[in-house]
């Protein structure tokens, strides 16, 4: 939700009457990846954030990302 600075989650198997917020305080998401590959621990979910240009990192109850590797200033796609 860029307008928003938000994540949601949407069902696939029901009805969209309205997303939960997963991710919130995201300066611009742009593009989301969802690791579930454990199965002792949560999801993780990895932001691409324009503003800044870089990734974070989210893991469930978070109140901030942290930040995956260095800032990409001339990167693209």
């Amino acid at each position: 939700d860029l307008g928003n600075t938000r994540v949601q989650i949407f069902s696939l198997n029901q009805p969209s009457t309205g997303g939960t917020t997963a991710v919130f305080k995201v300066v611009e998401p742009n593009k989301i990846y969802v690791d579930d590959d454990d199965d002792n621990t949560e999801p993780t979910i990895y932001i691409a954030v324009f503003v800044g240009n870089r990734v974070e990192k989210w893991t469930k109850g978070a109140t901030h990302g942290v930040q995956i590797g260095d800032e990409c200033r001339s990167c693209s796609g």
